[in-house]
């Protein structure tokens, strides 16, 4: 279950670019998708790091660990990003098996 998971977005980005002078137009295409999960570093109930976890699935995944701090409030956050194909192959059928059940879906279904 991930229900710890404070922000998690899953993207596509679709790039369409012209460039060119005058008559010579050189058109570019890009696909991109990714996956992008957040986490306050620690968890103010229990008062432990969700470092060495993101850790973990930074290392399956073979991606980097971002930390950043948000301005006013001072609070650490740790974030994964997932670009690559493999890895998103792997979580495309880990959620083809585990689906995710968010309150927009539950109030959907009532």
């Amino acid at each position: 279950m991930v229900s710890w998971i404070y922000r998690c977005r899953f993207g596509f980005l679709i790039r369409y670019i012209k460039i060119g002078k005058e008559r010579l137009i050189k058109v570019r295409r890009r696909i991109a998708c990714s996956l992008t999960i957040e986490q306050c570093l620690e968890d103010s109930i229990i008062n432990k790091s969700y470092e060495p976890l993101f850790k973990s699935i930074v290392k399956f995944f073979g991606t980097i660990l971002f930390f950043r701090t948000q301005i006013n409030s001072s609070r650490k956050y740790l974030r994964i990003v997932v670009t690559s194909l493999n890895s998103l192959l792997i979580i495309v059928k880990y959620f083809s098996n585990f689906s995710l059940l968010s309150f927009k879906y539950l109030d959907y279904n009532d």
